[in-house]
């Protein structure tokens, strides 16, 4: 749209491309008159998380833009050569759901389709280009589309890195066998999760709530049936189940443990899934006093780790066999 208004045209290079093919495309794109678009990465030649971002030909006389993911990011571009940031906000519910009736107008005279796309404007919160890719690859098929085709192709577009690992649910509600009163309330977590999109759109909390999600805590020993539990659930309600690999999130070194959950509840604040922590003592252990460096950040990745367990929007379960060791602000 910008291009556009500008009376040019946006164009973009194919996600492979290298940082030493970029001369020859900006060259193309400004002999054309076109404006390029480029992903902050393509510009870093260094694959440290803090390299600066080099322009490929300093001395060409081109506008361009460049996507960010995180304010810090324009810092590390030419401070001479950029113009103020502009932000563009993440589509909201309805407009997440204007896009699904314009990609899917022939699917919604399928009996079911209008809520499953309701739903699933909730649950995968896309923006209009992943939206796009999915409805493209309904598009594909020989049939017109169910609702559960709708919500595999959404699935099958959630990817968590390396940092978590995908579920597969073995087992259903029938062989999880529970006392009365944590068999009930497993039913009440799935009978919740179920029931959100009609709470926070139809009712309205979304406004106060800010479409926050769901959080668990399981506790027991070894053996008692907590993983199982979380794998039920999943299979209930439908969401992809991710284990939280903590080899992978908690680094020795200061401040890694942060922007490692920092990537991980940016991937799935995407998508409605089931963030399971299995050993969440580990992760989620009691605020020490301050002593050194490395007490005051283990802190403040505690503090962090529940601002965003605030403002997660899918459902997290988390498992320990040492309740008594997490931090008491989790335990609410």
């Amino acid at each position: 749209w910008l291009a556009g208004a500008l009376g040019a045209r946006a164009t973009r290079p194919s996600p492979g491309t290298r940082y030493e093919d970029l001369a020859p495309f900006l060259t193309l794109a400004w002999l054309r008159g076109d404006i390029p678009w480029l992903d902050f990465a393509q510009l870093v030649r260094d694959t440290h998380h803090d390299s600066p971002a080099e322009w490929p030909l300093p001395g060409l006389p081109i506008v361009a833009f460049v996507g960010i993911d995180e304010p810090g990011q324009a810092k590390r571009l030419p401070a001479r050569a950029v113009l103020p940031t502009l932000r563009i906000p993440a589509l909201d519910y309805a407009g997440r759901l204007a896009c699904w009736h314009d990609g899917l107008p022939a699917a919604r005279a399928v009996d079911g389709m209008d809520s499953a796309i309701a739903d699933c404007a909730r649950r995968f919160r896309f923006e209009a280009a992943g939206i796009d890719r999915v409805c493209h690859a309904l598009a594909a098929l020989d049939r017109t589309p169910t609702p559960a085709d709708l919500y595999a192709a959404c699935r099958g577009d959630v990817d968590l890195g390396e940092l978590a690992q995908w579920v597969v649910p073995r087992f259903g509600l029938e062989e999880l066998m529970l006392p009365a009163k944590q068999a009930g309330q497993v039913r009440e977590l799935i009978q919740a999760a179920a029931a959100l999109t009609r709470v926070h759109h139809e009712w309205g909390t979304a406004r106060a709530w800010n479409e926050s999600g769901l959080s668990a805590l399981f506790s027991g020993p070894p053996g008692t049936g907590k993983t199982m539990a979380a794998e039920v659930i999943a299979g209930a309600v439908g969401m992809p189940m991710y284990r939280i690999d903590l080899s992978q999130v908690v680094n020795k070194y200061i401040g890694e443990t942060e922007k490692n959950l920092r990537r991980l509840f940016d991937a799935a604040d995407a998508a409605d899934v089931i963030l399971f922590f299995d050993e969440a003592d580990a992760l989620f252990g009691k605020r020490t006093e301050v002593k050194d460096a490395h007490d005051r950040y283990a802190n403040l990745e505690v503090s962090y780790l529940l601002e965003r367990m605030e403002r997660f929007k899918g459902m997290a379960i988390l498992a320990t066999n040492r309740k008594k060791d997490l931090d008491e602000a989790f335990l609410r």
